[in-house]
């Protein structure tokens, strides 16, 4: 007879994709299907995979069944518990703060954390956006890659660098530092243009 052999996942997030793999042990080799399960959320009745975007806060409750027609059949039941969706926390990687740079393949990168996914961040000079960074990898850089900062198109003195992330639903968070600018044959002061 089949038995679950696998623990479940029992907290999700608002408009984070929740997954479970059911595991389950029985000769023949079980399949897998829902007794209870909330609207939407789906299972592969080979694999026993559970995939589900949970839409609201709340709780939902969930029972597995894995069968392969010796009785008795295999159930597991629990509730998730689905949190509200947090804003994510951006961290400047480098430069560091109170660092000083100079050149044009200098570094601006930093990545952000999320309860979902991070998909984009932005750069800012001094409050002027320099680039824009697109990727589900919550990591991001200026120009896209290392070393892509073009900090000879600053004038020198100190500026203040801002990294905002943004989640799947559009939450933000950011990270700003002061970083001083010296490249050779530079104006000093604190006003110009700005590049990335």
């Amino acid at each position: 007879a089949p038995a679950i052999t696998s623990t479940a996942d029992t907290t999700a997030v608002v408009a984070g994709l929740y997954t479970y793999d059911v595991n389950a042990i029985g000769t023949p080799a079980p399949t897998f299907s829902f007794l209870v399960k909330p609207t939407g959320m789906a299972i592969n009745e080979i694999t026993g995979f559970i995939s589900w975007t949970p839409s609201a806060v709340g709780t939902a409750n969930v029972t597995v069944q894995a069968t392969n027609g010796i009785i008795p059949n295999a159930t597991q039941s629990y509730t998730i518990t689905i949190a509200a969706n947090q804003p994510p926390t951006a961290t400047i990687t480098a430069p560091r703060d109170g660092a000083t740079v100079s050149g044009s393949t200098a570094e601006f990168y930093g990545d952000g954390v999320d309860d979902v996914n991070c998909v984009r961040a932005e750069f800012y000079v001094d409050g002027v956006l320099i680039y824009n960074d697109i990727n589900s990898g919550d990591h991001f850089h200026v120009g896209g890659t290392h070393q892509l900062w073009n900090t000879t198109t600053i004038t020198n003195g100190s500026h203040q660098l801002r990294m905002r992330v943004f989640d799947t639903a559009g939450l933000s968070g950011d990270a700003q530092i002061t970083v001083t600018v010296v490249n050779s044959g530079g104006s000093n002061g604190s006003e110009g243009s700005l590049g990335g």
